[in-house]
């Protein structure tokens, strides 16, 4: 932003200076021309910010969805394992009548232990990486407001430099 302020001062000192020669109004044109040239990449530049904004919103929003989804389908899973563990030890005490009820049981208890490891550690990169996109959020709404800050400071100076170029009206 003092990089900003410094160039600006600096122009308005260059404009100053240009005014006061015969070739004045003509570079006055030329810089105003360049200041809008700047504007309209900066006005180019939130917009693009704004729409890389609603992409990461979007990709949030299907992240939230699939979080939502993963946490219903491991709740699921998990009823499902605790049934199953339930059914086990009831097998178990007539292990003589059912053990080979009972391996199957085990070993789809050991599938769903397996999936539902699975489906933890992808619902905790799926946390990671909507903490990472509401983080890129945060951090491209920021650099979005220092921008719009430094667009209000140039179209400030720029309509004060526009006051001051103005030639003074004679009124007789």
């Amino acid at each position: 932003m003092n990089t900003l302020k410094r160039a600006a001062e600096t122009n308005e000192a260059k404009l100053s200076a240009l005014s006061s020669t015969a070739q004045g109004a003509y570079a006055t044109k030329r810089w105003s021309e360049m200041f809008q040239k700047t504007l309209n990449e900066k006005d180019n530049q939130l917009l693009e910010q704004g729409f890389v904004i609603k992409r990461f919103l979007e990709d949030m929003r299907v992240k939230d969805k699939e979080v939502n989804e993963l946490r219903v389908t491991k709740s699921r899973l998990e009823r499902t394992l605790n049934e199953y563990s339930v059914a086990a030890a009831a097998q178990q005490r007539q292990l003589f009548v059912m053990s080979a009820s009972n391996a199957e049981l085990s070993e789809s208890a050991e599938l769903m232990t397996v999936q539902l490891k699975e489906l933890s550690a992808q619902v905790e990169r799926t946390e990671r990486d909507k903490n990472g996109l509401n983080r890129r959020l945060v951090d491209k709404e920021d650099v979005i407001s220092r921008v719009q800050l430094n667009l209000q400071q140039v179209e400030k100076l720029n309509t004060e430099l526009g006051r001051s170029a103005a030639p003074p009206t004679n009124s007789k």
